[in-house]
C-alpha cells in the first residue's frame, strides 16, 4: 500500500476530530501517546472506547484503526 503524502500535526488532528464528530458527535477527547515507539493520536469517546488511532513516522501516516461503538 503506498504511503500517503506527508501531513503536519494540525491536519492529522483535524482528520481525527472530523472522524470522531461523525461517529460520536462532540462527546469525545483527543489523547496523544507514544506507544510502541510511534507517536499516536487517539480520539476517544467519553466511555473510553477507541474511535481512531493515527500513528505517524517522519511526518507520514502509518496506520488507522477504528472500533465500532458497541
Amino acid at each position: 500500500m503506498p504511503r500517503q503524502p506527508a501531513m503536519d500535526m494540525k491536519k492529522i488532528v483535524r482528520l481525527v476530530r472530523a472522524e470522531a464528530n461523525k461517529k460520536f458527535g462532540r462527546d469525545w477527547s483527543l489523547v496523544l501517546s507514544h506507544e510502541g515507539g510511534r507517536p499516536q493520536i487517539e480520539a476517544r469517546h467519553a466511555d473510553g472506547k477507541l474511535v481512531r488511532t493515527i500513528a505517524w513516522r517522519d511526518g507520514r501516516i502509518e496506520s488507522r484503526t477504528m472500533m465500532a461503538k458497541g
